[in-house]
C-alpha cells in the first residue's frame, strides 16, 4: 500500500503534477523477503483530475513512477488494485460541493509488475 504524503487541492492540482507518497506496507519477495521497507518515498503522478456534476464528485487518476530505495530512486512498475484506468488508480469522491481536498494519508493498494 501507498499513502499520499501530501495534500491535493482540485482547485489547483492539474494532470502532469507530481505527488509525494509512500510505502505504508513493505514490499516483499515470496525468497528474498522485504525487498522495500515501510516508509520508502514514492514519487507518484496525476494523469488526470476531474471535477463533475457541477463540482458534486471529483476523478483522480493516479500513477506511481518511481521509488526510492537505499537512497537511489528507480522506476517503479506497479498497476492499482481495484478501480483503475489504464493501471493507475481511479479515486471517485462524492458529494463535495465545490473545491475538494484530498488529504495526506489517504492510502492506495498496488502490484508491481514486470512493466
Amino acid at each position: 500500500m501507498v499513502a499520499f504524503e501530501q495534500d491535493i487541492d482540485s482547485s489547483t492540482a492539474a494532470a502532469g503534477d507530481a505527488i509525494r507518497a509512500r510505502t505504508v506496507t513493505a514490499m516483499l519477495d515470496k525468497s528474498a523477503g522485504a525487498l522495500v521497507p515501510v516508509g520508502a518515498p514514492v514519487t507518484a503522478r496525476i494523469l488526470r483530475i476531474q471535477q463533475r456534476d457541477e463540482s458534486e464528485s471529483l476523478e483522480l487518476v493516479v500513477r506511481l513512477d518511481a521509488i526510492e530505495v537505499a537512497g537511489v530512486s528507480q522506476p517503479l512498475f506497479a498497476r492499482a488494485l481495484g478501480k483503475t484506468e489504464r493501471g493507475a488508480v481511479l479515486l471517485h469522491f462524492y458529494n463535495l460541493g465545490g473545491n475538494y481536498v484530498v488529504k495526506k494519508g489517504t492510502e492506495s493498494r498496488w502490484v508491481t509488475t514486470d512493466f
